[in-house]
């Protein structure tokens, strides 16, 4: 387990915050239990280094390599068990933590969904991916659905936060739209 810790001081705003950056791989078997408990060892190493917000990477409920029937069969509401456990997990270790979660979707393929949730175990926001990975190679499209709309950067005590996930960041409006309502950073999780 590695955990990468950042003080970070932003102009204008006085204050200074430790970010935890969670670095995991999926056990081949195990399932979504076997993610939390590897999820709950990371909220208690990081609680014990005094992070304040730790950020998980993309694809963290769901290993992203199942076909597409187990990736659809495995997704969950976004007031799931899998989400309601790492809201419970924020709680516990008074933590903030960005996670993300194969939402299920009623119209069709599940949400690659990023949640931000307080240290009280609240969530405080949600953000469906709106960019597919669509290549030659491989097609997102196939077995997720695109959101229907760009993160709205939340405050935060650790200033104004805006969400993305992986290819996300390849578009320049996700960027713009984020700066545009102030925001002082932008969490943008991708898959190993």
């Amino acid at each position: 387990m590695s955990l990468c810790l950042t003080a970070s001081r932003m102009k204008g705003v006085v204050m200074t915050f430790v970010l935890g950056l969670a670095q995991c791989r999926h056990s081949e078997e195990g399932g979504t239990e076997a993610v939390l408990e590897m999820a709950e060892q990371w909220c208690a190493e990081a609680s014990l280094r005094g992070v304040d917000i730790l950020v998980f990477p993309e694809s963290l409920m769901t290993r992203y390599e199942l076909d597409r029937q187990s990736f659809a069969s495995e997704a969950e509401p976004i007031d799931g068990p899998f989400c309601c456990e790492m809201d419970a997990l924020a709680a516990r270790y008074g933590l903030w933590l960005v996670y993300t979660v194969n939402e299920r979707n009623a119209e069709g393929n599940p949400f690659n969904t990023a949640v931000i949730t307080g240290s009280d175990g609240v969530k405080r926001g949600v953000y469906r991916k709106v960019h597919l990975f669509d290549t030659d190679f491989t097609k997102e499209s196939d077995r997720m659905a695109a959101g229907p709309a760009l993160f709205e950067p939340i405050d935060t005590p650790f200033g104004r936060i805006g969400l993305s996930i992986c290819y996300d960041l390849r578009f320049p409006e996700a960027a713009r739209f984020a700066a545009r309502r102030r925001a002082s950073r932008r969490h943008v999780g991708a898959s190993c």
